[in-house]
This record gives structure tokens, sequence and C-alpha cells, in this order.
């Protein structure tokens, strides 16, 4: 099925003009990996994500998948390679699809887990007044990146239209439009030139003109024909609602009753059946009809806009008793709700609405409940108490609506999840269950705290609707109602005495969700009214936390003045000041201190790390909790070990500790664990005001984490010298070394840190360390040329003969490498000049052959009249004469000569 939709695409590919609209499509492309096209039928959104998905296809390796419900990127996904998934009509074609819309909406988290391969992108178009529902912008997915390619910036320009036109019309039809000025005139221009070219019937100033009256006469004259066949035929796509199988015709019982019913509201010249209808279908493609594998449909969206309004008003009777209960659904508006027509609807006049209520009680009685609750014209008061006297007046219809009562597809739920309060009093008078509770375990009220109607959720409320139902994940309405930050909401609920500390799965509370979003008017009105403040989740984790986390100092005020707990610690050993911490929140940390807070408790994490993304945006936090993806919420609100140890490894990372760290996959670490102090960490992040503050309070300076690595060290990594010298302050040891015997000084040694080593050795570090690994201080200082170290190191009484594993001395390494400066600093401060390495060479002896091996090069290359440079050969015009500089200083410090001989 796949491949002849993508065939077909190519083949109208081949006739695409790069607008500026599929430009900045592929622009975007290029970052993003969701984007939606929108825009009103006919102007060129589902071609434009066809040939950005082409395009994809054929310069960048992606696997193309047309799809059409929310769940299959979950079902076609394959993580070896790079895919694309093609939504057309992304919530729905004529009306916004709320069941499509909750289905994106539980998919979300799922969804979100994919695109982070950063392997996938999703492309999807969408008519612009669906994109501009309010329900729509729940679905932050799709309606955050978007291109409207009708707008000012990305509509057709003239140029662009002209180009359009000259692929599909002879150049003698392109000049009459350039003449008549009608070329700008409508947005659905390519569809225009598209289907006059495949039927050229009537005059081209004509039909781009008035094209929808252009095709109403084309109908027109289908109608008036003696044999009114192929006419007949096109009203089968309003029954099928633009979707004919081909299965129909070898399962005729399907189309047994409509045809003969067809029958009596057309001629025919010969018998109507069901080979007749399939002929006919055949002939129509290419000129109103297209085939997709085994089904046949209008060639496009616009088109048949055109044809159900066409039929509407021509067969009203027809279509009101056979059309698509989706037809009538989206496409019937009554005139007596005096409201504003939209295009393309089908208008019923006041002495057919019995008629049409008719009709809705036939798709009652098929089943189609839900499409009767969900009808285009619910939100209309004079329309829901028209539908609620129908059926108080049809017993049958009552009692099967009445059936649902207890069931997940109940119509309170319906209407409740729209916010419709004058049918959710209706219904729960007519006896519905006001607690009944859908396939995710959410009730009435649930539904209407998801979308803030506040009016609904207080009618319910009156109703003796439960406040305390929790949908699967033990999410109540309070939870939602801070979660959407509507205070009057939790006002509401909290008068009608829901349980103010109800939990979710993981423990969390209302006053956590308020805390997590730092909606400080709800966190003090739960606290006023009692909210338990000490109750902690699963893991351990209580309101402080979260606050801060996320930095919110009025919070975390708030949370301690009434009683809530600074010392807890999470199953991690993890402190609210901890947290406060690691996100350099220092007005939280000194409220916290000042509560009591020990600035000495480690953390406590072991194992390996697998982290989620890093919390960019709340509201991604919301939207995942409120849909039903709790199983991965744990992690985004500090409940799983991995957001932690995520946050351990961003620092690790940020600290430069790449030694444990795998970036290709998990993160890991071999022996120890990431345990941490909060004066660690704030001395790791570089936070001086945090470092004092802590240090104030009895911070001890000395206690490492989990390799041994003290404040102090990772302060002089960084070359954070205020902070040395307030640890320095604070007694700190400089003689801590961590697990690899490293010492704070080694560190600032081998990183060229003068001015740290200098703090360093004036309180006391040791300038004779060795690790036993990487060698003495100063042999170290000396390898890497820094004079002003290996001077400072001596100055505090550093051993200028110390050797490293091969027996060579900083004056053997200085020697060898021509460093005259250190030779002479070496000297001066009583090296000995006559020491032997373990290959019995003295520094004399290493400096001669340095200077002799300088010159013999310098002699070949002016011997031969080599022409490349002698930096080439990497030997400096220079060397010789610092070679024999550093002979020279030996002989006067007593070298002896005859060692090298």
């Amino acid at each position: 099925v796949h491949n002849s939709l993508l065939e077909e695409w190519s083949t109208v590919d081949e006739k695409v003009v790069q607008t500026r609209a599929i430009k900045r499509i592929l622009e975007l492309l290029e970052e993003e990996h969701v984007l939606t096209v929108i825009g009103p039928p006919g102007c060129g959104k589902s071609t434009a994500i066809h040939h950005a998905a082409l395009q994809l296809r054929d310069k960048e390796d992606y696997v193309i998948v047309p799809v059409n419900f929310p769940g299959e990127i979950i079902q076609y996904y394959n993580p070896e390679c790079k895919q694309v998934f093609v939504y057309d009509d992304i919530c729905g074609k004529y009306a916004i699809n709320r069941q499509m819309l909750d289905n994106w909406c539980v998919q979300f988290n799922a969804i979100q887990i994919i695109l982070s391969s950063k392997k996938v992108k999703i492309l999807s178009s969408c008519r612009n007044y669906i994109f501009k529902d309010r329900c729509f912008s729940k679905v932050k997915l799709f309606s955050e990146i978007y291109v409207d390619i009708t707008s000012e910036k990305y509509s057709l320009s003239g140029k662009e239209r002209f180009l359009i036109a000259e692929i599909y019309l002879s150049a003698n039809e392109v000049n009459i439009l350039q003449r008549s000025n009608i070329l700008m005139t409508y947005d659905f221009f390519p569809l225009l030139c598209q289907l006059y070219s495949s039927n050229k019937s009537s005059d081209v100033e004509k039909y781009f003109s008035d094209p929808i009256e252009a095709i109403n006469v084309e109908l027109e004259s289908l109608m008036n024909e003696t044999d009114q066949t192929t006419f007949a035929t096109l009203i089968l796509f309003v029954i099928y609602n633009n979707c004919i199988d081909e299965n129909i015709f070898t399962r005729r019982v399907v189309v047994r009753n409509v045809l003969p019913d067809l029958s009596d509201h057309f001629e025919f010249s010969s018998s109507w059946s069901t080979h007749v209808v399939k002929l006919q279908l055949n002939k129509l493609i290419n000129s109103f009809v297209k085939k997709c594998d085994n089904s046949y449909s209008i060639v496009h969206d616009k088109i048949f806009d055109i044809l159900v309004l066409f039929f509407g008003n021509k067969y009203f009777d027809l279509c009101l008793e056979e059309a698509h209960t989706d037809i009538i659904r989206d496409r019937f508006q009554l005139l007596s709700l005096n409201a504003e027509v939209s295009e393309g609807m089908i208008t019923v006049a006041t002495d057919k609405e019995h008629a049409y209520f008719d009709r809705i009680s036939n798709d009652i009685r098929n089943g189609q409940t839900e499409n009767v609750f969900s009808n285009i014209q619910i939100t209309y008061i004079s329309y829901q108490q028209n539908l609620m006297t129908h059926l108080k007046n049809n017993e049958d219809l009552l009692k099967i609506v009445l059936s649902l009562s207890e069931k997940e597809s109940s119509p309170l739920l319906t209407v409740a999840n729209q916010g419709l309060s004058y049918l959710v009093g209706s219904l729960i008078d007519l006896g519905f269950n006001v607690n009944v509770l859908d396939k995710n375990g959410r009730s009435p009220l649930f539904l209407a705290a998801y979308f803030d109607y506040t009016e609904t959720v207080e009618l319910l409320l009156k109703k003796s609707a439960n406040p305390d139902l929790c949908n699967d994940k033990k999410i109540s309405p309070l939870h939602l109602a801070c979660l959407n930050e509507s205070i009057g909401m939790v006002k509401l609920l909290i008068n009608y005495k829901c349980s103010k500390d109800i939990r979710s799965y993981y423990w969390h509370t209302p006053l956590y969700f308020a805390s997590v979003l730092g909606h400080t008017e709800i966190v003090a009105f739960l606290l006023e009214n009692k909210s338990d403040a000490n109750i902690c989740s699963k893991n351990n984790n209580n309101a402080l936390h979260v606050a801060c986390h996320f930095d919110n100092e009025e919070i975390v005020k708030l949370l301690i003045d009434y009683g809530c707990d600074p010392t807890v610690l999470s199953v991690y050993n993890e402190s609210p000041l901890f947290v406060a911490c690691l996100h350099n929140s220092i007005l939280s940390a000194g409220l916290l201190l000042e509560a009591g807070c020990n600035p000495n408790v480690y953390t406590n994490v072991e194992g390996n790390y697998n982290p989620h993304p890093s919390i960019k945006n709340i509201e991604i936090i919301i939207h995942s909790i409120k849909n039903d993806t709790y199983e991965h919420m744990c992690a985004l609100l500090l409940e799983d070990a991995e957001f932690y140890e995520n946050s351990c490894a961003r620092l690790a990372v940020a600290m430069n500790d790449f030694y444990y760290i795998n970036l290709e996959g998990l993160l890991t670490k071999p022996h120890s664990s990431f345990n941490m102090t909060p004066l660690f960490v704030a001395s790791s992040n570089g936070d001086v005001g945090l470092v004092k503050l802590l240090l104030e309070h009895n911070a001890n300076p000395n206690l490492g984490n989990g390799f041994n690595e003290t404040p102090l060290y990772f302060a002089a990594e960084k070359r954070n010298i205020e902070i040395v010298n307030m640890l320095f302050e604070f007694n700190a040891d400089p003689n801590l070394c961590n697990n690899s015997n490293v010492s704070p000084l080694q560190t600032a040694t081998v990183n060229g840190f003068s001015k740290i080593v200098s703090l360093l050795l004036h309180n006391g570090a040791n300038p004779n360390h060795d690790d036993n690994d990487n060698g003495p201080l100063m042999i170290l200082a000396t390898h890497r040329w820094f004079n002003d170290i290996v001077e400072l190191l001596l100055k505090f009484n550093a051993n200028p003969n110390i050797y490293n594993g091969k027996g060579e001395t900083c004056l053997h390494l200085a020697s060898k490498m021509g460093a005259v400066e250190i030779v002479r600093l070496l000297l001066e401060n009583h090296a000995d000049p006559n020491v032997v390495d373990y290959s019995l060479n003295t520094p004399l002896h290493i400096a001669s052959y340095a200077l002799r091996h300088s010159v013999f090069i310098k002699s070949i290359v002016r011997r031969n009249n080599i022409v490349m440079g002698l930096e080439k050969l990497y030997i400096s015009p220079f060397l010789d004469d610092k070679f024999r500089e550093t002979v020279k200083l030996l002989l006067r410090y007593k070298a002896d000569p005859l060692s090298v001989v």
C-alpha cells in the first residue's frame, strides 16, 4: 500500500514548484523533527509535505512511512533506520476529531521518546480552522512548529503562480489568466490548475474566475443528463464518506440496500448494479475520482467539499437519509440556531428539523451515539435543548442512551469532555451515573477538570460527582487543577471537600504538583487549607525537593513556614539543600540552612546511569502527567534514580570528568558512586556565594565525593581562586588526595595554574607529592616547561633531585629539552649536575648529545641544499644555542666533563 502511494506522490512531485513555503519547510526540517503545515483545502499543503518527505528520502536516506493514526508511529518505528512519518489531516478533515486528539495525547510521551533518537521526523498537514481550535493547542507536539502556507509570508507569489500555471496550462491559457488578473484570486490555485488540465471542458477564464461555480455547473450538467448513472455514482462518496473500498463489490449485501434506494431518485438507462457502479468509478478516474490500491476517492478534499454541498442542496432528503454518519456529524447546520453558516455547511431549514432529528435517532439506533454527542452543532445551547427534547419524546431512544450510563462509551463522558454543562446536567437528571469511568479510568469530573471547564466541574460537584475519583494512574481532579494552574478550580474542589492530600501512583500530592509548577498562590491556598507539607513520595521526596529543583524561593519559604521538614532525605540521601545547590539557588539554600538543613549529608547513588533528557519545558511535564504517560513521569519528577543520576552525570560532564563517561551508550562508572555533599556541588559549579553560605553554616570543606575528590580539588582544577581562598579560610586540607592519589596541587600543576599552585603551597600543600603513577610534581612541571611553577615548588622546598620511574631527575628532563631557565633554576637550588639515571646518563651527557644531534641535522640540510626549512624537520634554528647554553650552565655548576665520554 505504501509503495503505490509513494509512486503517486513521486508522479505529482515531478510538477512541484519550489515555492517560498516549500523552501521554508525544508529549512525547518534541517533542525526540527516535528513540523505541521496548515492552510485551507486545495492550497498545496499535502503536496508540500509529500515533497519534503521525498526530499528527505532522496537526499538523506529517510524511509517514508505514510500513516493515518497516532499509534502507527509506535507500530512502524524502526530504530535501525531514519524514518519520516507523514500524516495528512492530523486531527480530522472537516472538524476536529476528538478521539484522535485523545489518542495523540495518550501516545505523546512514547512518541517523544522515539523522537529523542534524532532519527525520526513527523510531517503533518492540518486545515487552518482545525489548527486554530482551542483543543488542538493541547497537542503541543504539532502546534508549536508550523508553517501557514497561505500566510502573507508564505502564500503563493505572482511569480510562483505563473510557474505553476506553466506546468499545467498552455502558453495561451497562461496569457489569458495573466491578462484577466485572476492569477492571485484563490488560495487553492494549484488544485485549480491540476483539475482544469485534467478536463478542459470549459473556458479557462470563466473556470478560474469562479472555479466553484464551474465545478457546480459540471455537476449540474451530469445531473441533467437523461442517463444519471454517472451522477448517481458520485453520491456514493457522500454515503461512504469519500472512501469506496473495492471489497463492497464482492460483498453485495453491503450495497444491496443502498442501490435500490438510489434507484428511486435517479434515472438510469440500464439496470443499476455493483458492476455498473464499478465501471462508472473507473470511467471517472482522472476527472472526479482517483484510485489508490483498492479504494476510490474524490480527487481532492476541496472537490469533495463542493460535491457534498452540491448533493446536500440538490438532494437534501436523500443525503439526510443516506449520508455517512460523519457527514451528518460535521456538515449539517440548523438555520434555527441563528449562527453564522460556515463554508461548506448544508443548512437545515426549520421545516426539515424533524427529519434531521429522525436521522439523529437512526444514528443512535445504529450505535453512533458518540457521533451524535460530538456533533459540530453541539456547542449551541438551542441544539442541546432540541436534542434532549427529541430523546425524551422517544422512549426507545432514551432506553438505548440510558443503557450506556455505566459503560465506557457513556454520552456523559463525551459531553463532559466538551464542557457542555446543559447536557451534563440533563443527562444526570435522566439517571446517568455521574461517576462513570472511561477505559482510562477517567470520570466526567476528571475530563471537565482536564480542560479547565470550571462551570461544568461545579455542576458535576453539585450533582454529587466524587471529587476524589482518580484515573488509572491515580491522578485526581485536584491534581489536574494544580497542573492547569487554575486557582479557581482548586478552590472549587476544596470547597466541595475533595481530599487535599490525595496521592498519585507515586504518592505525589496536589501540593507536590503545585510546587513543581511554582504556582505560589495555589501552594499558599493548599497550605492554608491544611494540606500536609510533609507527605513524601515513594522515593521519599517532598514538595521542598521539587521547589528547590525548579529554584522557587517563594515556595521554599512557604513550605518551611508551614512546617515542611527541610531535613528529609530521599532514598538517595538527597536533601532539599543538595537540590538547591545543584541549581545554584543561594536564596533557597539560605532558607534551608536557617531551618536546620545539615550541609554535610552525602548523596548516595550507585550503579549504572541511563539518563533521561534534561527538563527544558515545564509543559512537557504537565502534559505527560495529565495524559496517562506516568510511567515516564517518575523520572521527570525526581522519582526514578535515572533523573537524579542524570543530574549527577551532567555535573560530571560539566566537570570534564569524561573518564567515567561513554557518550555513545550508558553513562557508567566502574567502582564507586557520585556521592556528593552540597558544598562539593557548589564548589564544582563555581558558585562563590553559595560556597561561602555553606561554609558559614559549618559545611565540612574536607568531605569529598565518591572518588574522594574534595571541594578544594575541583576548585583548583577549575582555577577558581576565590573559592580556593575561601576554602582555606575554613581550614580546607590541601593534601587530601583522590582515589588515584592525585592531590589538588597536582591537578593545578598539570594545568599550569600558577596562581592556584602558589595559594596551595602557601597553605601547606606538599610540593614533593608523588601519586606513584604520573610522577612527582617537579617532574610534571618540568616536563610541561612551566618555569614559574618549578620556581614556586623550589621556593617551597621541593626536592630538585627527585626522579621519575626511569631514574630521570628534573635536570635530566630540562637538559634533554633545552629548557635553559629551568636548568638554571634547578642548579641554583642545588640540583646535582652529576646524578645518573637508570641508563647511567648524566644531565651533561644528555645535553651534549642533544647539541651534537642538532648541529649534525643542520649541517646535513646545508650540505645537501635541502629546500625544506628546519622547522619541517622539527629542528628550531635556535635549539642548538639552547643546548649549548645548557652545557655551559652544567659545566659552570661542576658537572663532570668526563661523563660525556
